[in-house]
């Protein structure tokens, strides 16, 4: 896990990570803290996102309404216009969740209430993990205009690739779909087996 030390309870290297892949989506940044804990306060021109590493997931929680009025605040004293609509708190957890913290993370995610809440754990300190964490609040990917008609797999091979998929699991995977492997959708009518999945953490990343 990376580092704390410039706050007892903030994840300093994934703030970091943080930082670099919003400022190189465009994203203004100011560094701040709330209740004593460093934050980042990020705007472009379609968002405007109060962004923290908590280590833990009961610190987590625990800051879920401290940042709340921290961004509210902010937004109270500027004029933000059709970006009050999408004002986020953004919390990046490196620690993953447990099915039995399911029910309380799905309740902070789906509070709506003056500000959006985006929620992340099991995020991977890399570069290409905290990418995904952030995933909806960083523009589309420009793509060139291609000169011919590109191949759809290995488009979609270099995309997973630069996402940071491990190349051993994309190439498996992709051969074991072009040989109809363990990949390929059952038929309509074959019994499924959905109990595997019910253990699955909506927010790992």
């Amino acid at each position: 896990m990376s580092d704390s030390s410039g706050a007892i309870g903030t994840d300093s290297g994934l703030l970091e990570l943080a930082e670099m892949v919003l400022r190189d989506a465009g994203y203004e940044l100011t560094s701040d803290a709330a209740d004593d804990e460093p934050v980042l306060l990020a705007e472009n021109h379609d968002n405007v996102a109060v962004v923290t590493a908590p280590i833990t997931l009961e610190r987590l929680l625990d800051a879920d309404s401290s940042l709340t009025r921290f961004l509210v605040e902010r937004l109270a004293t500027t004029d933000p216009g059709r970006k009050r609509w999408d004002a986020y708190v953004v919390f990046l957890c490196a620690q993953p969740g447990t099915p039995n913290q399911t029910e309380t993370l799905s309740g902070v995610s789906n509070n709506l209430r003056k500000v959006r809440r985006l929620l992340r754990v099991g995020v991977e300190p890399t570069t290409a993990g905290v990418s995904r964490a952030l995933r909806p609040l960083l523009p589309l990917p420009t793509l060139s205009r291609p000169t011919a008609i590109a191949d759809p797999l290995q488009e979609l091979e270099s995309f997973l690739l630069a996402d940071g998929i491990e190349p051993e699991v994309l190439h498996a995977a992709l051969t074991d779909f072009l040989i109809g492997g363990p990949y390929r959708a059952r038929e309509v009518g074959e019994d499924q087996d959905w109990d595997n999945d019910s253990e699955d953490d909506p927010w790992q990343i």
